[in-house]
């Protein structure tokens, strides 16, 4: 059976969190995505930053990973977006069963 990972991205404003999050919701290749507010704390361009941001947990399948990160760098307004991704290891089943019957399956 297949894996679901858990994709993590930060982003500016909430709004664009909420933008990307509804185009992979509608299009199945999320089956949930909570979204936060915290406190980042990075260099760029040989400065230190700390911005507000808001933190995105999106749960899908593992195949489909290439493919939102495809869309997340599509839609995100960051050059270079943070999408880094976790296999869940262990998960209740029914959630489990929930979240692949909620993505489209991949043929490769």
């Amino acid at each position: 059976m297949e894996n679901i990972i858990l994709i993590i991205c930060t982003f500016p404003k909430k709004k664009d969190a909420l933008k990307i999050a509804k185009f992979l919701i509608e299009n199945k290749l999320c089956a949930c995505i909570n979204i936060f507010p915290c406190d980042s704390f990075f260099y760029w361009e040989n400065k230190l930053n700390k911005e507000k941001e808001y933190i995105a947990f999106m749960k899908t399948r593992e195949s489909l990973f290439e493919k939102v990160k495809e869309e997340i760098e599509k839609l995100h307004p960051y050059s270079v977006p943070e999408i880094i991704s976790f296999k869940i290891s262990n998960s209740n089943e029914k959630y489990f069963k929930w979240v692949l019957e909620e993505t489209k399956e991949v043929k490769i």
